[in-house]
C-alpha cells in the first residue's frame, strides 16, 4: 500500500526494471524524498508458481536479476565499495563459470553489467 502523495512526489515504479527490483528502486526513491517505509514483519507471501530464483541465473530471469541488482547499486550506491559491487560480482561469476558449468551465466552477467551501466544513467522520476 502506497499513499497517493508518495506517487505524486516520486512517480510510479520504474517500468524499465521489468521483473525484479522495481520495488527496491521505488522504496529508495521514496526514502530519499523523505518518506518513511513501513514493513509488515509477519506478512506471508504464497507463490502460485514454483520458481527457484538462484538456480536460474543462466536464463532470461537471471539476466534481469543481475541487471536490475546492478542498476540499483550503480544508481543509489552511496560509496565506492557499493558502486563497485556489480564489477566484483561479474568478475566472480566469470571466474567461476568453468567450475559452475557453463558460459550462459557468464554471458548473462557480462551483458547485465553493460546494460545496467546504461540504465543507471537514466534516472527514474
Amino acid at each position: 500500500m502506497v499513499r497517493r502523495r508518495v506517487v505524486e512526489a516520486i512517480g510510479l515504479p520504474d517500468p524499465s526494471y521489468f521483473i525484479f527490483y522495481d520495488d527496491v528502486d521505488f522504496a529508495l526513491r521514496a526514502r530519499r524524498a523523505g518518506w518513511r517505509i513501513w514493513a509488515v514483519r509477519d506478512a506471508v507471501l504464497v507463490r502460485q508458481l514454483d520458481f527457484d530464483q538462484q538456480h536460474d541465473l543462466a536464463g532470461w530471469k537471471g539476466y534481469y536479476m543481475y541487471r536490475n541488482l546492478f542498476t540499483v547499486h550503480l544508481r543509489y550506491g552511496e560509496n565506492a565499495l557499493v558502486r563497485a559491487k556489480p564489477w566484483l560480482i561479474t568478475a566472480g561469476v566469470v571466474a567461476l563459470s568453468p567450475i559452475r558449468g557453463g558460459r550462459a551465466e557468464s554471458r548473462n552477467v557480462r551483458k547485465a553489467l553493460k546494460d545496467a551501466r546504461a540504465q543507471a544513467r537514466v534516472q527514474a522520476r
